[in-house]
């Protein structure tokens, strides 16, 4: 006798399968690792939080720290370099990406004492590469060193021998079992961030705050479609968070406003286009003026100090808005504009603990936005709706407003509350 079961089931897994294909081809991820795996017999595992290349007998281990799934803002060059060091030393390497987007890779990624993202070689941070001392954070254009760089760190780490290897890869012992919090902060505050969170561990040992960082476009599509897994969501900027969509998500009264991000005008080092002031945007040499998104909060201040000073009716034709907010310094030391209106803090950046920040060499602020000129751009923490540490939550988002912590924003370039 023939089941009745059978077609309607057998339905609903190739719709199931339809849609998991689809959800697969919007993710570049997916295209890159089903590349990989054609491409070669590197043994390739995807773990949800991690994916990994090659054989845990390797005796290097290359581990990356990035939001990798979709949204993670164009990361798949990450596999890219990972695949070339497995596939350059066959057998020596096992590359293993983070996905710090996710809640198990945020709490691996502040484990290992980072604050952004980065390569690391047998666990370690810094890595001395013919004589010179190298840290390969973030990307090759926005930090400096390259994939050959890489590569010879890595076969420096081949030839060293086993028991100092050995001793490199040890990992932190994990702390005792606490009450954990999981914070989604914007990669735009990791560096104050991850020295607050240092603060806030000696000062609450009974609680342990699980971090994943990503990009804030990202991070605020997670939360508007209920994606958002965290106990805490922090904002980088309260304008976002207007969004009944994204509103709806947080506990109404949990927002709590931290810190204000000055809006500065930046351009590069040299200064071809000569420009000083806002009034000078107006110069046939400012042919490209770079800001954020308007519906971001610097992207809105910016418009709003542009009309206040009389100037957007002449030079809103020349301004571009990059999808992602971090293009907008890629651009300008690219020559791909010449001045931007983004956040001032961008030009300090740390990335390693206990770090002090580092000022960008590339790029420059040739004013300071005045402030009357655009509303206050606010640094928030929420409460996540349905969040099972709510009270472990909120203690930690007031911590990030206490003096301790404002010491921190002050040190990275941010500024207090109006009237605080």
């Amino acid at each position: 006798m023939k089941s009745r079961w059978l077609p309607g089931c057998l339905a609903a897994l190739l719709t199931f399968a339809a849609a998991a294909a689809m959800a697969a081809s919007d993710d570049p991820t997916y295209g890159i690792i089903a590349k990989h795996k054609a491409s070669s017999a590197v043994p390739i595992s995807d773990e949800g939080h991690r994916i990994v290349y090659g054989s845990p007998k390797a005796p290097v281990a290359v581990e990356a720290f990035y939001p990798l799934r979709a949204g993670g803002e164009g990361h798949e060059w990450v596999f890219e370099y990972g695949y070339s060091l497995v596939t350059a030393f066959p057998g020596k390497v096992r590359f293993v990406a983070y996905d710090i987007a996710t809640p198990r890779g945020g709490e691996v990624w502040q484990e290992r004492g980072l604050t952004c993202g980065a390569f690391l070689v047998n666990g370690k941070h810094e890595v001395t590469v013919n004589g010179k001392r190298l840290s390969f954070l973030r990307s090759t254009t926005m930090s400096g060193w390259t994939l050959g760089q890489l590569k010879a760190a890595v076969a420096a780490e081949i030839k060293r021998p086993k028991p100092a290897r050995a001793a490199a890869t040890q990992k932190p012992a994990r702390p005792a079992k606490q009450t954990v919090i999981h914070v989604t902060v914007p990669c735009g505050l990791a560096g104050p961030y991850g020295e607050i969170v240092h603060l806030f561990r000696a000062r609450h040992p009974e609680i342990r705050v699980a971090t994943a960082a990503n990009g804030i476009v990202a991070m605020l599509n997670q939360l508007r479609d209920g994606k958002m897994t965290s106990d805490v969501f922090i904002a980088l900027g309260l304008r976002e968070l207007d969004d009944p969509d994204a509103k709806k998500r947080l506990v109404s009264d949990s927002l709590t406003p931290i810190a204000t991000i000055p809006l500065a005008l930046v351009v590069p080092k040299a200064n071809p286009a000569g420009i000083h002031t806002l009034e000078d945007l107006t110069s046939p040499k400012a042919k490209t003026i770079l800001t954020y998104s308007y519906n971001l909060s610097g992207g809105y201040g910016a418009r709003q100090a542009l009309q206040k000073a009389g100037l957007w009716e002449s030079i809103n034709s020349k301004i571009v808005t990059p999808k992602v907010p971090d293009q907008c310094k890629q651009m300008l030391k690219t020559g791909k504009g010449q001045v931007a209106i983004i956040y001032s803090t961008c030009l300090k950046e740390s990335y390693l603990p206990d770090k002090p920040p580092v000022i960008e060499k590339d790029l420059k602020v040739a004013q300071v936005i005045p402030e009357n000129l655009y509303s206050p751009v606010v640094i928030g923490g929420a409460v996540v709706k349905g969040s099972k540490n709510a009270a472990a939550a909120k203690t930690f988002i007031d911590f990030l407003r206490s003096e301790a912590a404002m010491k921190v924003w002050l040190d990275w370039g941010f500024t207090r509350l109006p009237g605080a």
